[in-house]
């Protein structure tokens, strides 16, 4: 299974990357019409720059997207693949609990039984990505060619002056950008998106694949659909239910059929977060709400408005930065650029339930010779633990554990304590409400926790101190539940077992190794 929350995240990278991407060619443009002044004196003059410019440009462009062809090849390899291998090993956790039971008659697991399945999505991802690529470069190419004409139109008719010529284009360009990509079936997207969709598409398809011959293996007949809040309406009609695959049972509804499972607008389908899971009667506890459609609506609709003003300060920012590109006024963009984020802001803090997505609003990233550099991203890494970018990563991570479903048990293997005591503990970090000093509510996220509850479950590079953590929380647990208040219960638990101590001095020991390098 693959949350909903992890397959929002994963192509980020990407997407942002081919978003900067399409910036980058645009200012080209802008700085090669400025770069022409001279020569629209003639038309021989002009016809001999444009052919120099259309040479260069397509040199430079063609540089561009040769990188972030194989850039983004190579890491969309590693997201199918990473993501694969995740979601069948989160699924094995119940099947082995189901065999133990003695519900399904075997249980065995070979990671080489899925490379075809990877190898398939890989290709099919790498095919999406030449061809969008193909298309940026043509249309690059024609934009180039547009620009340069319009200006010196608009300059040899005389209705207009070099600067007014080359401010009326920029304009212009700097609002449409490189154009969208079309499909055979009509949609058009942006180059972003276009990457999104192909990218989130395969990863999920592949990755329901891999889930389905697991499920046809140990003949599993039911299955959860995972849920979020504010689903696209289609979705939101079938998601967080249980469905029969094999034989009909009960009064479950049958998978394919309610869902649309293998179909472009069902479940796994274009640009779908929503995935499934093993869910055997007498061990599984259904997971995943089934929200009210009013309420699901409701945020979807918030959502929408959001993600359209997060367009909108992409857009203005974009427009800002080529238009400086070609030593333009851009006094006009940064006062639209205020006015969408302002209103960005009031729509989020109407409601609690939406948050900042700044991968949505930002447009640069760091550079490398001129050119976007996606090597210096991480997926994930080490963070300072008391930076904005932690908080952000602890917050949208604890909301994600509330969601998870095997951490527990997975935790209980790869440290033999009890599966029941790490269940509770999990329910006391994350889930409950407390009462403190500050009133009745949830623990605040914590990035030093998110990152000991993220090795726990994965059972790679365990360190002392998320051990520590575990017997602090046990012990915390006990000493609430024999009747102290939680501050006095965490102050005898760390006299103990001093987590924060032991985190901190491991934060420290990383972030001393890192400005060493």
């Amino acid at each position: 299974m693959l949350t909903p929350e992890y397959l929002q995240e994963v192509t980020k990278e990407l997407e942002e990357y081919f978003y900067n991407l399409e910036t980058q060619i645009l200012k080209d443009i802008a700085e090669r019409l400025r770069l022409n002044d001279n020569a629209m004196t003639s038309t021989a003059a002009y016809q001999l720059s444009q052919l120099k410019s259309l040479g260069a440009s397509n040199e430079r462009v063609n540089s561009y997207l040769s990188k972030a062809l194989n850039v983004s090849k190579k890491k969309a390899s590693e997201i199918i693949s990473s993501s694969v291998y995740a979601s069948i090993e989160n699924d094995n956790v119940i099947f082995k609990e189901a065999y133990d039971k003695g519900l399904i008659t075997s249980f065995s697991y070979d990671k080489e039984n899925f490379k075809n399945l990877i190898t398939e999505g890989v290709i099919a991802t790498s095919n999406d990505l030449t061809n969008i690529c193909n298309t940026t470069l043509k249309t690059s190419q024609e934009k180039l060619t547009g620009a340069l004409n319009n200006v010196y139109l608009q300059v040899s008719s005389g209705a207009f002056t070099m600067d007014q010529a080359v401010d009326n284009v920029v304009t212009q360009l700097s609002k449409e950008g490189l154009g969208v990509i079309e499909y055979k079936s009509g949609v058009r997207r942006q180059l972003d998106t276009a990457v999104r969709t192909a990218v989130r598409s395969s990863v999920n398809k592949t990755a329901c694949k891999a889930q389905e011959q697991n499920l046809d293996d140990f003949e599993c007949n039911l299955v959860e659909v995972t849920s979020h809040l504010g689903a696209r309406p289609e979705h939101a009609l079938w998601q967080g239910k249980i469905y029969w695959r094999l034989y009909k049972y009960r009064n479950y509804s049958n998978f394919v059929e309610a869902t649309h499972y293998g179909q472009g607008d069902g479940l796994g389908g274009w640009n779908c977060r929503h995935s499934f899971y093993p869910f055997f009667e007498g061990i599984s506890e259904k997971t995943f709400e089934h929200y009210k459609t009013k309420e699901n609506t409701q945020l979807y609709e918030l959502q929408q408005q959001q993600r359209y003003n997060e367009r909108k300060i992409r857009e203005w920012k974009r427009r800002r930065d080529v238009k400086k590109a070609a030593g333009l006024d851009t006094s006009k963009e940064s006062q639209k650029l205020k006015y969408w984020n302002s209103r960005n802001n009031f729509l989020i803090n109407s409601d609690a339930r939406l948050k900042h997505n700044y991968g949505r609003e930002k447009v640069y990233l760091p550079k490398k010779n001129g050119i976007i550099d996606i090597s210096s991203i991480k997926v994930s890494g080490a963070l300072d633990p008391s930076s904005k970018k932690a908080s952000k990563h602890a917050e949208q991570y604890y909301e994600s554990v509330r969601k998870m479903k095997t951490d527990y048990k997975k935790i209980a293997l790869n440290t033999g304590l009890d599966a029941n005591e790490i269940k509770r503990i999990k329910d006391y970090l994350f889930v409950n409400e407390h009462e403190l000093i500050t009133g009745k509510k949830r623990f605040d996220p914590d990035y030093m926790i998110a990152e000991s509850w993220r090795r726990l479950i994965e059972g790679k590079g365990i360190q002392p101190h998320d051990l520590t953590m575990l017997n602090h929380e046990i012990l915390e647990h006990k000493l609430v539940l024999s009747g102290l208040s939680q501050d006095d219960a965490h102050k005898l638990a760390t006299e103990r077992y001093n987590y924060n101590k032991e985190a901190i001095e491991y934060h420290a020991k990383i972030s001393k190794r890192k400005k060493k390098r």
